[in-house]
């Protein structure tokens, strides 16, 4: 896996999802397919942002 540089369409792109999910029902998918087209991402960010924020909402939502 490659190291992503956090660009910063990138840092736009997080800011811009993370106020998205919390205010449409959009899949997580809509909004980073979303997110690659409106900040011009590539498929390795695209993947990236997913694994932030994927793996950021499955330790969130483990119990303790």
């Amino acid at each position: 896996m490659s190291d992503v540089k956090m660009t910063e369409p990138i840092k736009q792109a997080v800011s811009w999802i993370d106020t998205e999910r919390r205010e449409s029902a959009k899949s997580m998918t809509m909004l980073l397919d979303e997110a690659a087209t409106r900040f011009n991402l590539g498929p390795q960010d695209w993947q990236f942002l997913r694994r932030l924020f994927v793996d950021s909402d499955s330790v969130e939502s483990e119990p303790n």
